[in-house]
C-alpha cells in the first residue's frame, strides 16, 4: 500500500483504539494526531480549546496535520473535526486514502460522553449537533466508509479488509 491512511470521523468513532490495531495489522506506522498535538504542545487538548478556543486548536491541528502527512506509509487518526477546514481535505486527498469509521449514534453517544474530557461535548444533543455538521464533509471526502462493529479488534480488521 502506497501513500498514508487517514482515519476520520466522529468523537468515540474508534479512530485511535481500532486505529492502532490497524496500523499493527497493515504494519504502518501509526499515528494519533491529537496526541501528536498534545506532546507538542504540553497541554491536553481539552486545556488547548479552554486557552486558545476552537480555532487556535485547529491551527495547531493543521499544522500537524501537514507535519505527519510528510510521512509514508503511516496510518494516521485524526481528530473528528480535523476535516472542517478545506486544505485539510486536500491534504489528506493528495497523501492518501481517507477511510471514513461510520458508527451509529447510540454507540458514540455510550463511547465519547457528554460531560466528559471532549471539550465539544459538554451538553446533551452535541455528538447530534456535530454529527449533522460533519456527516456529509465525511461521505464526501471518504474513499472508503467502515461502517463500525463494536468491537475494536473487529473494526481494525474491517479496515484493513477495506483497505485490500
Amino acid at each position: 500500500m502506497s501513500g498514508n491512511v487517514y482515519l476520520v470521523g466522529m468523537p468515540g468513532s474508534g479512530k485511535s483504539r481500532a486505529g492502532r490495531v490497524a496500523a499493527e495489522l497493515l504494519d504502518m506506522p501509526f499515528v494519533d494526531l491529537d496526541k501528536e498535538i498534545e506532546r507538542d504542545a504540553g497541554r491536553s487538548v481539552a486545556e488547548l480549546f479552554e486557552y486558545g478556543g476552537e480555532e487556535g486548536f485547529r491551527q495547531m491541528e493543521k499544522l500537524a496535520l501537514a507535519e505527519v502527512s510528510g510521512m509514508s506509509n503511516s496510518l494516521i487518526a485524526c481528530g473528528g473535526g480535523c476535516v472542517l477546514d478545506p486544505d485539510n481535505r486536500a491534504l489528506m486527498r493528495s497523501t492518501g486514502r481517507v477511510v471514513w469509521l461510520k458508527v451509529g449514534i447510540e454507540r458514540l453517544n455510550a463511547r465519547a460522553r457528554v460531560g466528559g474530557k471532549r471539550p465539544l461535548l459538554r451538553e446533551p444533543g452535541d455528538m447530534e449537533r456535530l454529527l449533522a455538521e460533519r456527516e456529509s464533509i465525511y461521505r464526501d471526502l471518504a474513499d472508503v466508509v467502515v461502517e463500525g462493529p463494536e468491537d475494536r479488534r473487529a473494526m481494525a480488521g474491517a479496515i484493513v479488509e477495506a483497505l485490500a
